[in-house]
């Protein structure tokens, strides 16, 4: 016969295994499980910032099992997982959109410093305004990565450890290789082409 024991709040004759134990000495609380989790809901709602931060503590100081408690649920309880997956994505659209972004700098950041330096600067003509930089590709071959969204690409750079072939070159150096093949600031050199300049078009509407 399953042995059975009076919770001490709600005075019901309940089986055992309706009662948490103590991790100390094995002995079972004197209230049931269904009344704990009642009370601990109502000090949750009371003490939102506190039971925050003693979570907190936990889980920093409990990683691994954790993350095996969290795989463990979504994997028992799918359906209520993915809604409050999609009720989070659609009650935090701004947080994500800002998060998103301030992903995306530090990626961008990490891959510019690992294609030239830290502080990062133009290859060409030495420009460091961060807003100016870009990577280019250095056999032209871009269009295979046009497709990536920038943060795709950065991570896929991570990923493969920043392969060889790209450069760090500002917007207007990287537009002038694009379009004419050389760049304004490299005229002094013998092998540099003289600069475009439009036919049948007068000096004053350069």
């Amino acid at each position: 016969m399953e042995q059975e024991k009076v919770c001490n709040q709600c005075s019901r004759v309940l089986p055992i295994t309706a009662f948490y134990r103590k991790k100390s000495d094995g002995r079972y609380l004197a209230r049931c499980k269904e009344c704990i989790q009642a009370y601990n809901k109502i000090w949750h709602a009371k003490n939102p910032l506190r039971y925050k931060a003693i979570r907190k503590k936990w889980q920093d100081a409990n990683r691994d099992q954790h993350n095996a408690n969290s795989r463990a649920w979504h994997a028992n309880n799918r359906e209520r997982s993915l809604e409050n997956k999609i009720r989070w994505h659609k009650d935090n659209k701004e947080y994500r959109k800002a998060f998103a972004a301030h992903v995306n700098r530090h990626l961008r950041y990490a891959a510019l410093v690992a294609y030239s330096q830290d502080p990062p600067s133009c290859r060409c003509c030495g420009k460091m305004n961060l807003e100016f930089l870009s990577l280019d590709h250095i056999e032209g071959n871009g269009r295979a990565h046009r497709g990536h969204g920038s943060s795709s690409f950065y991570r896929k750079l991570q990923r493969e450890n920043y392969p060889n072939g790209l450069r760090v070159l500002c917007h207007n150096c990287n537009m002038s290789l694009g379009i004419y093949g050389y760049c304004p600031h490299v005229y002094k050199s013998e092998k540099a082409p003289k600069p475009f300049i439009p036919k049948n078009t007068s000096p004053s509407r350069i």
